[in-house]
């Protein structure tokens, strides 16, 4: 079943949230704590633009332990999309201060910054992934959450360097 999980990601790069959650439910059904399932369920409510659901799912991901950061982005970007701000920015300043003990991935703090509309400090979170050399670049030509980022020359210079040319 943790294939299915792992289909429902790839089809919400590929920009099919219905058949994403229905992979994404399936795996859940037959293992409820199964973190991915949850995360990526976050992220699919996401681009259906199910906020109240998307974080729902984020915060149950994130109840699991050794769990990574990617829960809290799908979260934080959440929560600022729905115009709760505030409660955005406190995950944010959560993973920027974990930060300061251990790793925690340019990428979901790039994510908090998008959702919150702070397109420099964005660009700057996956410059930084980039020089890390931050694993989950390679999706950033068919993430969804950086759709309002395609026209900005800087992400499409971005692009390139990762190696994923328009």
């Amino acid at each position: 079943m943790r294939t299915s999980a792992i289909e429902g990601s790839i089809l919400i790069n590929a920009g099919r949230a219905d058949e994403a959650l229905d992979r994404l439910r399936r795996t859940l059904e037959f293992e409820p704590n199964y973190w991915f399932a949850h995360s990526f369920a976050a992220s699919a409510y996401i681009e259906k633009r199910m906020f109240a659901e998307a974080i729902s799912e984020a915060r149950m991901a994130r109840e699991f332990p050794g769990v990574p950061t990617r829960p809290t982005a799908f979260l934080g970007y959440a929560l600022a999309k729905s115009g709760r701000w505030a409660e955005a920015r406190r995950e944010l300043e959560g993973l920027l201060k974990l930060s300061q003990q251990r790793y925690v991935s340019s990428y979901s703090i790039a994510t908090i910054y998008n959702g919150l509309g702070e397109r420099v400090e964005t660009l700057q979170w996956l410059e930084r992934g980039y020089r890390e050399r931050e694993p989950r670049m390679v999706f950033l030509k068919a993430e969804p959450m950086c759709n309002n980022l395609r026209g900005d020359p800087r992400f499409q210079d971005l692009l390139q360097r990762v190696g994923l040319p328009q």
